[in-house]
């Protein structure tokens, strides 16, 4: 038998599987855009609060939610609010619900392994044809043909991950009177062509995959609170000023 050759597939395979595919957290995400509204709002002391935590797979916690006030954090002192001043009140942000969930990433595992070891079969009856005459011509072709077809599939099956946002913020005078309130609810689906975490070997490969699309999608709904912050900007203004 020729050992190297079936060795060297085997291990082409499992690096295929296992190596290439870590998932690291990306800490770029946690600085504030450049985009600031215009007027700003008067200074403002920050209050957070956090219903629930982000759900990994509905199984597993990840600590995501202080990623997210340290976002908002930022968005306020260097894009919503004046840093100068004594402070007219408060806003607070609650975030009700971060949910994320993820799902096709089991078929795409199977026709990876499957797809990867029909290959390695296919590969060693073509290097032991005489070996595996009994077995028929068509063995390693079949063999061969199974392998491509199936990483080629996985490769187009995309696995989805779910996010789901429920965000309030509230701004409140220097009487701790509530002035201006907001809902804002986000739900996204996005698609990967490749499984980036195969058999869930990696747990936290994992929960940095779901962290990263979390706070991309927290930092979608950010842009739409500062849109309306700015719209109503003379508005909440004016009241603050009033302080009823």
């Amino acid at each position: 038998m020729k050992k190297p050759l079936f060795v060297i597939s085997l291990l082409l395979v499992v690096l295929l599987l296992f190596v290439s595919c870590a998932t690291a957290f990306d800490s770029s995400l946690l600085q504030p855009t450049g985009q600031r509204i215009d007027p700003l709002l008067p200074n403002l002391e920050i209050s957070n609060s956090s219903v629930e935590t982000t759900v990994v797979d509905s199984t597993r916690s990840i600590g995501t939610n202080s990623y997210m006030y340290t976002i908002w954090q930022r968005e306020l002192e260097n894009n919503i609010c004046d840093s100068y001043g004594e402070k007219q009140g408060r806003i607070e942000m609650t975030i009700a619900n971060a949910t994320a969930s993820t799902g096709g990433e089991w078929l795409q595992t199977g026709l990876i392994a499957a797809g990867g070891l029909s290959t390695v079969m296919g590969i060693t009856f073509y290097s032991h044809g005489d070996d595996y005459a009994n077995k028929g011509d068509l063995s390693a072709p079949l063999c061969l043909s199974f392998g491509i077809a199936g990483l080629a599939l996985s490769a187009i099956i995309p696995v989805k991950t779910y996010v789901d946002l429920d965000v309030e913020v509230r701004i409140y005078n220097g009487n701790d009177n509530q002035v201006w309130k907001k809902q804002y609810v986000l739900s996204k689906e996005f698609k990967d062509n490749y499984y980036t975490h195969p058999f869930d070997s990696d747990v936290q490969s994992l929960a940095n995959d779901q962290t990263n699309k979390m706070i991309e999608c927290f930092k979608m709904v950010i842009e739409n609170i500062k849109s309306d912050l700015q719209n109503d900007c003379k508005l909440i203004t004016s009241r603050l000023e009033a302080n009823l």
